[in-house]
């Protein structure tokens, strides 16, 4: 990068340069004084942080191309758990060295990976920030159907743009006689960067932002914030269906690069999408409006007893009674935005049924760690006696 600068203040961050992020260390000294863009990202970050919640204790984020880890280290200050991802290894000893700087080794995980090594990353991240990379790869919309499927509450994206006019609606069809219209100011366009831009070869694409609006919309993300320039804040859509091609994409990758999973490994990559309640947390969530859905068969409620105040749902139909377009759905469960808190025999089928309502919508969905029977041994309540149970097999 030519915006990069090679420190001279300071010997023991000179052998890690050249710098693009000018951090500031807790002992007074910073990366990059020196920056052609000045105290960069810190402007970025100032306007991106009026669009993001202060406190972020209980999130996760993933930071996809995160350089020397300015915003990772930044998002992990307000609480997160943060994970940041680079191809480029100089990028992460200088992150890896200024997390051991700031304290915050327990709270930033540092990757090297590309960004389309996410096809094949099953975790899921309440923050996703895909900044500075988009116009950095041959392959952008690929990259950016990767980026919002790992995302289950926010993605932030930042690119590099064309001047243009201001965006044109475009129509729903277009027909080959009109595509003259292809060329209006405003339409949604995609310069292609053959050599160099800026004496960087990596730059390949540069959108207007007509175009980088309409990248998000079809990678199923919902603009929702736009704190500055070249700066959007999005939703992802929920249950939307993956394109085909990024099907078949994603199918190579895996089949390439995954073997079968286990069973323990699919418990694993399940829980780690979770913020698992112990017993007493689950009883208080359900006090304060937390639906509490017991997934145990009829058989084990009526031995073993049931918690008061829970919704029976078996384990077989759980997905058709969340879903709010099946015909088969349940009314009393059919919020998104409520806290869902499933309960099995032992905590176990409970956070694979949890991590299959989040692919639903249900991004607070959660379960009990060590289900009904620690929930029994912590003396919490339980009736004796269940109230009428749904048929397993009916709905369906």
């Amino acid at each position: 990068m030519t915006l990069e600068t090679q420190p001279t203040h300071d010997r023991e961050i000179a052998a890690l340069g050249p710098w693009f992020h000018n951090l500031h260390l807790p002992d007074g000294r910073r990366t990059a004084p020196e920056h052609p863009l000045g105290d960069f990202p810190a402007f970025k970050w100032r306007q991106l942080e009026q669009a993001l919640p202060r406190d972020l204790h209980g999130w996760t984020a993933l930071d996809v191309g995160c350089n020397a880890g300015f915003y990772s280290f930044e998002l992990a200050r307000r609480g997160a758990k943060v994970l940041g991802v680079d191809a480029d290894e100089r990028y992460l000893r200088q992150a890896r060295w200024a997390r051991a700087q700031l304290g915050l080794d327990d709270r930033v995980e540092l990757r090297r990976m590309q960004v389309y090594d996410l096809l094949s990353l099953r975790e899921r991240f309440d923050l996703v920030l895909f900044l500075g990379v988009l116009y950095h790869l041959r392959y952008p919309l690929l990259a950016l159907d990767a980026v919002a499927r790992r995302a289950r509450r926010l993605v932030a994206v930042q690119t590099l743009t064309t001047p243009d006019s201001s965006p044109v609606d475009p129509p729903t069809d277009l027909s080959l006689d009109e595509r003259e219209r292809l060329r209006d100011a405003g339409w949604p366009a995609l310069a292609f960067v053959e050599r160099s831009l800026a004496g960087d070869p990596t730059n390949w694409w540069v959108p207007n932002e007509a175009c980088a609006e309409a990248m998000l919309r079809s990678a199923g993300l919902q603009i929702v914030a736009r704190p500055g320039h070249e700066l959007w804040v999005c939703r992802p859509e929920v249950a939307r269906a993956d394109p085909e091609d990024y099907v078949a994409v994603w199918s190579a990758v895996s089949g390439v690069r995954r073997r079968p999973a286990t069973a323990d490994e699919l418990l694993e990559r399940a829980r780690r999408q979770l913020r698992r309640l112990t017993p007493a947390a689950a009883l208080a969530a359900q006090r304060q409006g937390a639906l509490l859905v017991d997934l145990r068969a009829g058989d084990e409620r009526a031995r073993d007893g049931v918690v008061p105040g829970s919704v029976h749902i078996p384990r077989t139909v759980l997905e058709w009674r969340f879903d709010p377009t099946s015909p088969s759905r349940d009314p009393r469960v059919c919020d998104r935005e409520r806290l869902v808190v499933l309960l099995c025999a032992h905590g176990y089928s409970s956070s694979l049924a949890a991590a299959s309502l989040q692919e639903l919508g249900y991004t607070r969905a959660t379960d009990v760690d060590g289900g009904f029977e620690a929930w029994r041994a912590a003396g919490l309540p339980v009736l004796e006696t269940p109230g009428p149970d749904e048929p397993e097999e009916r709905c369906l």
